[in-house]
């Protein structure tokens, strides 16, 4: 009752604030929507973002900012209140099939006392769950799921409508549901609250992952989540997902790259030819690539030199370096004067310094001793 009594009074507050700013702007000037608009900003933060609102219930991180009955979600030009965060407006992510997807980022992060809090509940309330990841403002349940399973996303995604009606989603029946679809809890009304990845089946259990709000990101059985995210607390309220892959076609660029295009949506991408190198004896093979029509016929190998430190090499050929023969160094020799030669291998990196191999020759001469033969 106090938590309710307490958001009435901050969202009259509001009203009331944004009220007479507006007031003030049309007396002062019809024309002064951009000193509004920072004004009404400036009043959300000092009455939404505070302490008192940050704390308005245990689950108040789980809000994803879609429903208005969960938390604290109060909406302006530029920013996103979600449970007291503000979060910035105007982003947009791309979904599987290149469609722009509204987005939010935080502003804000999460205090040590908040995540400690978060943590204390999560032991206390769901104990069979494993958590993977601390808690986080940068991203939510349907980021995660939908757009980045990766702890680098820092995008928050309140409306999965884009990506529920992207060409590569495909509705999946429950009894047909497996490792990656995407598991989506809804409320009677069909509003989406929860977005989860299945990474595991096992007859009746399945194993989820996903972010719970700006908490953490965890390991749970499908049905171990949150009263919020059970609407009706049975799993008829729950719908799976696919994502299809992209189908590429590719065309070649006659230089070893090529463009892949998907035949289902917008995507292309231009990239390396991935090459591969069948000998075909003389020191020679054929390269083409496995994906597009790029190819040479009878390419000569292009070998390096590997030395062994024992007078011979390995040639390898550069292009197919499963394809090798060890043969002899040939040398060549530079004096060092005093008996010795540096020797090196034309070839490879082998340089060893040795005594000269010496001939010696008769000669003649003369001293003070007399003649010498």
């Amino acid at each position: 009752m106090k938590n309710t009594c307490k958001l009435f009074v901050v969202v009259l507050l509001v009203v009331c604030l944004l009220s007479g700013v507006s007031a003030f702007a049309t007396e002062k000037n019809k024309d002064s929507g951009e000193i509004l608009d920072d004004l009404a900003v400036e009043a959300l933060v000092e009455v939404v973002i505070s302490e008192n609102n940050r704390s308005l219930g245990p689950n108040a991180f789980l809000n994803n900012g879609a429903q208005a009955d969960e938390g604290v979600s109060i909406l302006s030009d530029q920013y996103e209140i979600i449970n007291g965060y503000r979060y910035q407006k105007g982003h947009c992510v791309k979904t599987r099939g290149q469609v722009n997807a509204p987005a939010l980022k935080a502003c804000e992060v999460l205090s040590e006392d908040v995540i400690s809090g978060i943590y204390d509940s999560m032991h206390e309330d769901f104990p069979n769950v494993i958590i993977l990841r601390e808690p986080t403002t940068s991203y939510n349940c349907h980021s995660y799921a939908w757009y980045n399973s990766t702890i680098y996303n820092d995008y928050w995604i309140a409306s999965i409508e884009s990506f529920v009606n992207d060409v590569h989603t495909v509705p999946v029946e429950p009894e047909g549901k497996t490792v990656g679809n995407i598991a989506v809890y809804i409320n009677a009304n069909g509003a989406p609250l929860h977005s989860a990845i299945i990474i595991d089946t096992n007859g009746d259990q399945v194993i989820c992952e996903s972010k719970w709000g700006a908490g953490v990101l965890c390991q749970h059985e499908i049905g171990d989540v949150p009263e919020e995210y059970m609407a009706t607390n049975t799993q008829c309220w729950i719908l799976y997902y696919d994502l299809t892959p992209h189908d590429y076609g590719y065309l070649s660029h006659g230089n070893a790259t090529h463009t892949k295009t998907c035949t289902i949506c917008p995507y292309s991408e231009t990239e390396s030819c991935n090459l591969t190198y069948p000998y075909i004896g003389d020191s020679m093979h054929n390269i083409f690539c496995t994906e597009c029509d790029y190819g040479i016929s009878g390419a000569y190998c292009a070998y390096s030199y590997q030395a062994d430190a024992n007078g011979t090499h390995k040639k390898i050929c550069t292009l197919r370096d499963h394809y090798q023969v060890t043969e002899n160094c040939t040398y060549q020799y530079v004096s060092n004067g005093y008996g010795s030669h540096t020797r090196t291998c034309t070839v490879c990196d082998e340089s060893t310094t040795v005594g000269c191999d010496l001939v010696y020759t008769s000669c003649r001469s003369k001293s003070s001793h007399g003649n010498m033969r």
